[in-house]
């Protein structure tokens, strides 16, 4: 079977190896697939599961269902070419804090417990740059957009989990297919090796719209937005040093800047809209970051301090 992947809302992006077990469970029918675990979530898409089976990867979308029965708190429900399969949870009145993948007569499991980090309802767009088999597509694990990956490498240094995403600096960027408006927020780690753009979301300098975060080249974090260019610069920002960055804009064009948990900045300015593109690493082939970019989270609301120190 091969390696497995979780990317959802009910887990960060990890790594298993599962391990064949046999077993009879009499509901399971040829071509279905089942997948258990007692946390589960108000939510229609919970997960995909990706698999890659030595000649390529497939993924199974899981959703939630109400289906319940004795000793069973839910049930996930997932299809596989069209077939649609029920298993029940059975807690026990504890809490499992492993995985099983069943198939036909024989079920895979995971061992590690399961890190429960739920993806907050306000996340949009979550980047963990976990998947280090793909080189082409940075995958969105709290939507749907998903990124086009240009040059970008994975890197285990400096990374939170297993992996970073590495810009060299030159021409590496990932293209985001998403231009959301205020009220926004942006939070991510960041590594700057040197002057760079780390963010350009929904940005047309030709037309004053969108933001881009970036350190400059005075080491200061610097925010672009709109028609008004360096509307924040703090020279807290330190090269070649692990940082959290958090950055908030309102509905009435309010930004706020964050660097490690704590407020460095704040100013209103003005925009002429959210019509450019998005891209991490890059202003769109200008001002390519030269670092590295973990954990990035785009949230639909201006998230409070406490809410951003809970990201870091």
């Amino acid at each position: 079977m091969g390696r497995g992947i979780i990317e959802s809302g009910l887990f960060r992006s990890e790594r298993y190896q599962l391990e064949r077990r046999t077993s009879d469970p009499a509901t399971t029918q040829e071509g279905e697939m089942w997948i258990r675990t007692d946390i589960a979530p108000d939510a229609d898409q919970l997960a995909t599961l990706r698999f890659d089976n030595g000649s390529g990867t497939w993924d199974i979308p899981i959703y939630d269902t109400t289906a319940t029965t004795d000793n069973v708190s839910k049930a996930l429900r997932f299809e596989v070419a069209g077939s649609t399969g029920f298993v029940p949870v059975t807690t026990s009145g504890g809490t499992y804090d492993a995985l099983r993948l069943q198939h036909n007569d024989s079920t895979y499991a995971f061992h590690d417990a399961l890190e429960a980090s739920a993806i907050p309802d306000s996340v949009i767009h979550r980047y963990t740059f976990e998947d280090n088999s793909d080189t082409t597509t940075l995958t969105d694990i709290a939507g749907s957009a998903d990124g086009t990956i240009t040059g970008m490498t994975y890197t285990s240094s400096q990374a939170d989990g297993d992996y970073a995403g590495d810009f060299d600096g030159t021409d590496d960027e990932v293209s985001i297919p998403a231009t959301e408006s205020p009220p926004i927020s942006f939070t991510f780690d960041y590594y700057p090796r040197a002057p760079g753009a780390a963010l350009s979301w929904a940005q047309d300098y030709a037309n004053s719209q969108g933001i881009s975060i970036k350190a400059n080249v005075n080491d200061e974090l610097e925010i672009v937005y709109g028609s008004t260019l360096k509307v924040i610069n703090t020279s807290e920002l330190s090269i070649n040093t692990r940082q959290h960055v958090g950055v908030t804009v309102s509905s009435s064009d309010e930004i706020t800047v964050y660097l490690d948990g704590s407020q460095v900045g704040s100013a209103t300015s003005s925009n002429n809209g959210w019509g450019g593109s998005s891209y991490l690493g890059s202003e769109g082939g200008d001002a390519y970051a030269d670092g590295i970019v973990d954990d990035f989270d785009v949230d639909d609301k201006v998230l409070s301090q406490s809410e951003i120190q809970e990201r870091m």
